[in-house]
């Protein structure tokens, strides 16, 4: 059975997506950005770091030493101390692209506030006066 941590938070229903096969150990990271100790001992048997936007620092990696992938979830490598993976010859991968629509989406809806004058109608609305038709 492989051993895989997840540090994803904010995904409740994240038990239930994870393979029978695996044995899922999940971790969350304090609002410093570190890992309590408890939790660190959790990863001494891990195959696998699953990472959503938690940090991937030294001290993670020191306390998972048969640890040979992380899978980050998401574009970009922000989180991730790259020169300690590269150290323990660990390779980190990413998923591009898997927000292309998303972020698409959210630009024409920005095109569109703009042509609408969304934030200036927004203020009025909130201050109480009419809004003019048409904005």
């Amino acid at each position: 059975m492989v051993k895989v941590a997840y540090l994803y938070k904010g995904r409740p229903n994240l038990g239930a997506m994870i393979p029978k096969d695996v044995e899922p150990v999940m971790i969350d990271c304090g609002k410093d950005g570190r890992y309590a100790e408890e939790d660190l001992a959790k990863l001494k048997d891990v195959q696998a770091i699953i990472v959503s936007t938690e940090p991937i620092n030294e001290q993670l990696l020191a306390a998972a030493p048969k640890c040979r992938i992380v899978q980050r979830l998401g574009v970009g490598y922000d989180n991730v101390d790259l020169a300690a993976a590269r150290k323990r010859g660990i390779p980190v991968c990413n998923t591009p692209g898997v927000n292309k629509e998303a972020v698409a989406d959210h630009g024409m809806m920005l095109i569109h506030a703009v042509n609408r004058s969304l934030g200036s109608v927004s203020k009025l609305k909130a201050s109480g006066n009419a809004v003019p038709w048409p904005v």
